[in-house]
């Protein structure tokens, strides 16, 4: 249907990234706690398009078990209830229920892992072909403006609140519109395509898709209340005031003073539980941040008690961390309503959700807007003592006063936790605090957001997992490059992609400090950098290989000043300083290191294989993101550089071999 090269490939790679995050969101939705891997499922699609560009040069059309692929990947998880059971030491996830068949990580994520790989290797092989028939920027550009125009188009059905079928729908219908023919496979193709889009409308039946997450409400067998299920697991029961936990009356009933606080700030409010509770209990004023609309507007549909329809209530659509730092109000009560996820913020690294709201910092940040006599409360099924004892030890540490905890003692540890001046005014009759004989775990900081790690460590699920993962892609690359990686495999490449992605990796973490870990803030970092590799491309048609010294040496030293000037420096900057500093160290290196690879890119003889290179680079540099779990995202920084030291040791290697080559010809 299409003839021109440069249509396909924008197509092609347009289809190529809107599937990425529509497998991204859409998988973890129907495979209960995946959404604790989906850097897993990112990881995937680079290796996938990786080997698609190797086999680029084939005879056979892997085009033709593309529709049965993603049949197998996406209708499968939609007809299967599936759960991941949790690591024993429960430093990953905290998981207290299970559907359907219960499956140990380090079998199943290997497993959609290579589901993943292989729909992403069919679909990609044709855009190998199509980068050999135009010049290597050409090729290049045209790709980068495909997979922007991706970006934007899954940004916009985020937005609108489109669900899966319009996902697939638009995917399937590229596919078979690229690979339309007359006769042959293409009726076979639609066919599956069409089964697909039947099982995702059914799987999708009465449910309602936020910017996050798949929810559905379920009313409780026996009784009148209902159950929000977020990706199939039960996140938060709906019920009257009266119905409500004791922990939830804990801020309230455990004072001498029955004076009702004058303003609260309820963090994570979910679907209004917590500032029911707050309005029953007198409050004059709450605010509400939560981070997912609709799980708001599900509150204010169906909470039995309305409280967002209560004048005394403001609520703010966005990350709590990101509202602690634009909020001027100070609060005489602020609560963390239990705002726990179950899934990443992103494909990028290992950030949840709530990553950044429980560090040091954050805590400092929340102490900055608590009134002198003000309380701030925590409270949750922890599953584990230590992760009290950790909290404990952060409170402690910032607010310098114990904190005040209590613990029900119940199977999954249901356990509050309060700080402030407002302890003073404790009855006489509250239960005893529990005192802990041993030192805390680490604390998570801004550096280290990991509060579900007792300590810096890769988790050993995560080690034989990644090790599966290392392993297949070896075998997936040997096989498809004849046994001969290091021929088929350019390191100049591969090391380019390796640092690009880890440099991703801290730009996105970077800016989900200073603007929250808002699907938004995700899509326009997303949308920023790719944006920056547009102008790359253009200035890189201008500037000859003799730039490439003094550009890796100017990306060297910004990245170096990111390293020595720590973020929290930067953060304590006034807000206008504080905007341009960060974007401007964050985006600058972007902005070098697309110039560097599209100046490298430029002289490309086989550009099949040399962006194969980097593609795979770019896995290797997902797997290497998991070194944050032990140094923390700063020292990546080490990391990135060490690469693009190795990547300009292996360019001027070539030069000078290229440089020999040419020279011996002339002498001939």
């Amino acid at each position: 249907m299409f003839k021109n090269a440069k249509t396909k490939i924008f197509l092609t790679s347009g289809l190529l990234l809107f599937l990425e995050l529509a497998l991204i969101r859409y998988l973890p939705a129907h495979i209960s706690y995946l959404g604790y891997y989906s850097n897993f499922i990112l990881l995937a699609s680079f290796v996938g398009m990786g080997l698609g560009f190797l086999l680029a040069r084939t005879h056979y059309d892997l085009a033709r078990a593309f529709p049965w692929l993603l049949l197998a990947t996406a209708g499968g998880a939609s007809v299967f209830a599936i759960s991941i059971s949790p690591d024993s030491l429960g430093e990953i996830h905290f998981t207290s229920n299970f559907r359907g068949i219960v499956i140990p990580e380090f079998l199943l994520v290997p497993l959609i892992f290579l589901l993943v790989t292989a729909t992403f290797a069919a679909l990609s092989q044709r855009l190998g072909w199509l980068f050999t028939e135009l010049p290597p920027l050409t090729a290049y550009r045209w790709d980068i403006l495909g997979s922007l125009t991706g970006i934007a188009l899954f940004t916009l059905a985020a937005y609108v609140g489109l669900g899966p079928v319009w996902w697939f729908g638009l995917v399937v219908a590229t596919f078979l519109a690229l690979t339309y023919a007359p006769r042959g496979t293409w009726r076979g193709s639609a066919a599956a395509c069409g089964l697909l889009l039947i099982i995702v409308a059914l799987a999708g039946w009465n449910t309602r898709w936020s910017p996050y997450q798949k929810l559905h409400l379920k009313t409780i067998l026996g009784t009148n209340d209902l159950l929000l299920y977020a990706n199939n697991i039960g996140h938060q029961r709906l019920e009257p005031t009266e119905e409500l936990p004791a922990i939830y009356r804990s801020p309230y009933e455990l004072f001498q003073t029955t004076t009702p606080y004058e303003h609260a700030l309820v963090i994570g409010s979910g679907t209004g539980n917590d500032v029911a509770m707050a309005l029953a209990q007198g409050v004059r004023q709450v605010t509400a941040v939560e981070i997912d609309p609709e799980i708001l507007e599900l509150g204010r549909q169906f909470h039995p008690d309305r409280p967002y329809n209560d004048a005394r209530v403001t609520t703010e659509v966005d990350d709590a961390r990101s509202f602690l730092s634009r909020t001027q109000d100070t609060y005489d009560l602020i609560i963390f309503a239990l705002p726990d996820s179950v899934l990443l913020a992103s494909g990028h690294g290992n950030i949840r959700l709530e990553s950044f709201l429980f560090t040091r910092e954050s805590f400092a940040a929340a102490q900055e807007h608590l009134a002198p006599q003000g309380l701030m409360v925590l409270y949750n099924y922890y599953r584990q003592p230590w992760l009290i004892e950790k909290l404990a030890g952060m409170l402690q540490e910032t607010f310098g006063q114990k904190p005040y905890v209590i613990n029900t003692g119940t199977k999954y540890h249901l356990a509050v936790l309060m700080i402030g001046n407002k302890l003073d005014d404790l009855t006489s009759d509250a239960p005893a605090s529990i005192s802990f004989n041993s030192a805390p775990p680490v604390p998570a900081t801004d550096n280290w957001p990991f509060l579900y790690l007792k300590k810096p460590s890769l988790p050993w699920t995560y080690l034989i997992m990644l090790g599966i993962i290392g392993l297949v892609i070896y075998l997936a690359v040997a096989a498809v490059s004849g046994r001969r990686i290091t021929k088929r495999l350019e390191p100049t490449y591969f090391f380019l992609g390796v640092a690009f992605l880890l440099l991703e990796t801290t730009a996105l973490v970077r800016f989900s400090l200073l603007f929250g870990t808002t699907w938004l803030v995700n899509a326009l970092v997303f949308f920023a950098i790719l944006a920056l590799v547009l102008l790359a491309i253009t200035l890189a048609g201008r500037l000859s290989h003799r730039s490439l010294p003094f550009l890796y040496a100017g990306l060297g030293a910004i990245l170096l000043a990111q390293y020595l000037v720590p973020l929290p420096q930067l953060l304590a900057l006034p807000d206008v300083t504080k905007y341009l500093a960060v974007s401007l160290l964050t985006l600058l290196p972007v902005f070098f290191a697309n110039i560097i690879f599209s100046l490298t890119f430029k002289s490309s003889q086989e550009n099949d294989f040399n962006f194969a290179s980097n593609i795979l680079g770019a896995g290797v540099g997902g797997i290497l993101e998991y070194a944050a779990l032990v140094t923390g995202y700063r020292h990546l920084i080490l990391v990135i550089l060490l690469c693009y030291a190795v990547a300009f040791f292996f360019a001027q290697r070539r030069l000078k071999v290229t440089t020999a080559n040419t020279a011996d010809n002339t002498a001939m």
